[in-house]
């Protein structure tokens, strides 16, 4: 019998004939799968899905995102085992109870390892009514508590235990007293990332900073881990002396000091670390009001800067004098002064590629400005990113400084982003503009994009900026500028009729 085929070009039928006694299994009656018949590897993947609680800062986002892993965990005990490195990477004292977390340190050494991050708030929103009930400790608990202190072999084991373990009725949880924090960074030893803020009192040293301190000095700490791992430290508000010890700790890379404002605490403190003796390659000041000296012996202590950041704050300062009076009648030099910054940037020439100076104008204070000019940065070779005022080049007075900024920009730099203040003099910078679109192409070969903000008010500062597009992009360089009293977006097109 001829067998008949379909034709060619043509799909075979859906139906097919098959001989009478074979048997068709049916998927549907085969054995179903679930998640834990998956392999471990398979788990793992699924689990990287999910939002990492470790790079969020927000104990609403932290609660939310942790809480993924906690259901997961709860399963049974093989996903609790496999989720454990996720649960524990992160902890956030405003999730739960630090003294069960402490607690959990202590009887378990394996989950102590796994923390990497640590999210600590000082008595902010301890009495929300949004955070849990404060735990109260059993006999057990207090038992627990000193035998890890005592093992820790700290001077003042006994007063730590008993610290932690007391209960301040005043308050509605227990998650932020200062011991806690102090017994979870010492029982922490691969802690990387730590995010301290700092809404205490300023007067008293910060004890969890001991042990650090100590380590740095070359003295030990009972048998306290000596913080190889930590790299990022983000703190808020803390008296200068306790960020002191972080700058000289080996493992420490990435360094963010928020709202420090030295004026506010009359906080005499002079820098004193030699130059080159710091490891520290990203240093943030965001909302700092600090002494110019100081702030020039920062960057001069770090033997190889990649990123200075300065968002400099003043909330009230007498213009008069450049600084601020203290309480013993000193005078604090808080003004934002480019020439010492500048001095101290230069020995990063070979290492530098961010550099953010901001000299925070928007607060009002309209003779708070920076005094003096950078200098050139034509000895930078890395230096890729600027983000600075226009006179911090050109200067307010034009007969010390060059009209050309492009003279004093280094040729590795590929974005220039340059601010105009309220209260400088317009006619200042149309030649610095004109000459650094004129120059650009040649001066600076790697330069791609520019812009400019301008604070001034559109009656006051009337430069020909479409002239100025024209030349840029001749150059091949892109070229923006918006009026911050004008755009609210930071990136919108220029409104040139606004001009």
């Amino acid at each position: 019998m001829k067998e008949e085929w379909p034709r060619l070009g043509q799909p075979p039928s859906k139906r097919s004939t098959l001989p009478p006694n074979t048997n068709v299994k049916s998927h549907s009656a085969g054995p179903k799968l679930s998640l834990n018949d998956l392999p471990n590897e398979l788990i793992f993947l699924i689990l990287d899905y999910l939002p990492d609680c470790s790079k969020a800062r927000d104990s609403s986002v932290v609660a939310a995102d942790r809480q993924d892993f906690v259901n997961f965990s709860s399963t049974n005990h093989r996903f609790y085992l496999l989720v454990r490195g996720y649960l524990y990477e992160s902890y956030n004292n405003s999730h739960g109870s630090s003294y069960l977390f402490i607690r959990t340190l202590i009887t378990a050494p394996e989950v102590a390892h796994k923390v990497k991050t640590l999210v600590w708030t000082y008595d902010y929103g301890a009495n929300s009514p949004r955070i849990k009930r404060r735990y109260v400790p059993t006999i057990s608990d207090r038992g627990i508590l000193k035998s890890g202190m005592k093992a820790l072999g700290v001077p003042d084991w006994k007063e730590l235990a008993t610290a932690c373990s007391e209960i301040d009725k005043t308050k509605r949880t227990d998650s932020f007293r200062p011991s806690l924090f102090r017994a979870v960074v010492m029982l922490t030893p691969n802690l990387e990332c730590l995010y301290v803020t700092d809404r205490g009192t300023h007067q008293y040293p910060r004890r969890w900073v001991d042990p650090i301190r100590s380590i740095v000095n070359g003295n030990s700490y009972g048998l306290v881990h000596r913080f190889r791992h930590l790299r990022c430290v983000y703190l808020t508000d803390m008296p200068l002396s306790d960020i002191v010890p972080f700058f000289r700790l080996p493992s420490m890379r990435t360094l963010d000091l928020n709202d420090f404002d030295q004026f506010y605490h009359s906080d005499l403190f002079r820098w004193s670390l030699p130059h080159s003796c710091s490891p520290v390659e990203q240093l943030r000041l965001h909302k700092c009001c600090i002494d110019a000296d100081v702030v020039a012996g920062m960057i001069a202590s770090c033997y190889a800067l990649k990123t200075f950041h300065y968002e400099y704050f003043a909330q009230d300062a007498d213009s008069e004098l450049g600084g601020f009076w203290s309480s013993n009648n000193d005078t604090i030099r808080t003004k934002l002064y480019y020439p010492s910054l500048g001095a101290a940037l230069r020995q990063h020439s070979h290492s530098l590629q961010s550099l953010v100076l901001n000299d925070s104008q928007n607060s009002g204070l309209e003779g708070l400005g920076a005094t003096g000019t950078l200098g050139s940065l034509n000895g930078f070779t890395t230096l890729h990113y600027i983000h600075v005022p226009l006179s911090a080049f050109v200067g307010l007075d034009h007969q010390r400084s060059s009209p050309n900024p492009t003279d004093q920009l280094p040729r590795s730099v590929q974005e220039l982003r340059l601010e105009t203040r309220r209260n400088e003099p317009p006619s200042a910078f149309g030649p610095a503009m004109d000459g650094l679109a004129a120059n650009c192409s040649t001066l600076l070969p790697s330069l791609v994009h520019v812009r400019v903000e301008s604070k001034t008010s559109p009656s006051r500062f009337t430069l020909d900026w479409v002239r100025l597009e024209n030349i840029f992009k001749g150059a091949g360089v892109s070229f923006r500028v918006y009026h911050s009293l004008l755009d609210t977006d930071n990136e919108s097109d220029c409104d040139w009729d606004a001009y």
